[in-house]
C-alpha cells in the first residue's frame, strides 16, 4: 500500500468514526454530504452508503404492517410513501443535477431497491393499493427526469426510462421496462381526490399528472425555484417519457403518460412544445445518441406521429 492509499483509507476511517459519533443526519445534512462526496472520488464510497442508507430506511418502514394492502387507508398510504421518501427525492434532485454521469448507476439502483417492493403478491390485496407499492420508484424516476430536463442532462432519460426492468406478477408474464410500469395511470389510482381535493364544482383533467407536479416540487425548489421554469420542465419530461412509451409500450399503438402537456397550450401555437420537439428529431438528437428508439431517428419519428394520432383520437 503506497502513502497516498494509506492517507486515504485513514481519511475514510477517521471520517465513519466522526459519523458514529454525529447526531442522527437530518435531511439537509444528507443533502450537503452528497454534494461534498460526488466530486471526490475518494468520497464516492460514502456517497453510495449514504443513497443505499436512505433507500434502505424507506423499505424498512414500508413494510406491509405499515402499509397495509387493504381496507380505506388510500390517502394514509399515499402521504407514507411520500413522508418516506423525502430525504431519498431531494438526494437524487441534487445527485442528478450536480453529477455528470460517472454516478447515474448509483442513482439507477436506488430506483431498482424500490421497484422490488412489487416483487411479491401478498395473499389478499386490493389492486390499487398493490399497484401502490410502485409508488415511491415512480416520485424517484419523476425527480431525476425533471431534474435532467432542468440540468440539460436529457441524454439520461434514455437511461432511467429503460433501467432497471420489472417483470410483472399476475397474467401474461412480461417484462416490461420503467417507461411501461411506472406509468402514473399504472401506478396512481384514477381517483385522487381523497388527497387532491379539486376546486369546487370542478374536476381534475390530468389528475395523476398534477398530483406528481405538486409532490414532487419541493424537492427541487432549491434547483429551480422558478414555478413556470419548473412546470416547463415537467411538461417536457411528460412529452419525452411519452415518446419513448410510444415506441416501447407492449400495447399497440402504444400509451402515454396521460399529462398536463397534452393540453392544448402545448400543441396548437407555432411556439408549443410539441413543434419544439417535432422540429429536434434528428440524428444528432441526444435521446437517439444515448440510444432512446434504438437510436434510429425514424422510430422517433414514427413514435411522434403515434402520440398525435392517440392525442386526436382519445383527448376530450
Amino acid at each position: 500500500m503506497t502513502a497516498d492509499e494509506l492517507f486515504a483509507d485513514l481519511q475514510q476511517r477517521v471520517e465513519a468514526l466522526d459519523r458514529m459519533a454525529a447526531p442522527p443526519l437530518t435531511r439537509d445534512m444528507a443533502v450537503v454530504r452528497l454534494k461534498r462526496s460526488l466530486p471526490d472520488p475518494v468520497r464516492r464510497i460514502e456517497a453510495s452508503d449514504l443513497v443505499h442508507q436512505t433507500v434502505t430506511d424507506i423499505l424498512d418502514r414500508t413494510a406491509a404492517a405499515a402499509r397495509p394492502l387493504s381496507g380505506p387507508v388510500l390517502a394514509e398510504s399515499m402521504r407514507g410513501y411520500r413522508t418516506d421518501c423525502d430525504v431519498l427525492l431531494h438526494l437524487l434532485a441534487h445527485g442528478v443535477f450536480h453529477d455528470d454521469g460517472i454516478h447515474d448507476a448509483l442513482w439507477l439502483r436506488a430506483v431498482e431497491r424500490l421497484t422490488r417492493m412489487r416483487s411479491t403478491l401478498p395473499g389478499s390485496f386490493d389492486s390499487v393499493l398493490e399497484e401502490l407499492r410502485h409508488y415511491p420508484a415512480l416520485l424517484a424516476t419523476w425527480t431525476m427526469g425533471v431534474t435532467a430536463v432542468i440540468s440539460r442532462r436529457e441524454e439520461f432519460l434514455a437511461t432511467i426510462m429503460a433501467q432497471p426492468t420489472w417483470t410483472t406478477l399476475s397474467g401474461r408474464t412480461q417484462t416490461q421496462p420503467p417507461v411501461v410500469y411506472l406509468n402514473p395511470v399504472r401506478v396512481l389510482p384514477a381517483d385522487l381526490s381523497s388527497v387532491m381535493p379539486p376546486p369546487d364544482g370542478q374536476r381534475w383533467r390530468f389528475p395523476q399528472s398534477t398530483f406528481l407536479r405538486q409532490e414532487v416540487r419541493e424537492p427541487l425548489k432549491s434547483i429551480e425555484p422558478d414555478d413556470t421554469a419548473y412546470k416547463a420542465a415537467c411538461t417536457r419530461f411528460e412529452f419525452l417519457a411519452s415518446l419513448i412509451s410510444m415506441d416501447n409500450d407492449t400495447q399497440n399503438p402504444g400509451f402515454p403518460w396521460i399529462g398536463e402537456f397534452l393540453s392544448d397550450e402545448h400543441w396548437e401555437y407555432d411556439t408549443s412544445i410539441a413543434n419544439t420537439i417535432k422540429a429536434e428529431l434528428t440524428p444528432s438528437w441526444p435521446l437517439l445518441r444515448a440510444g432512446a428508439f434504438g437510436g434510429d431517428v425514424g422510430r422517433a419519428q414514427a413514435a411522434y406521429e403515434r402520440l398525435v394520432q392517440w392525442r386526436a383520437q382519445n383527448l376530450r
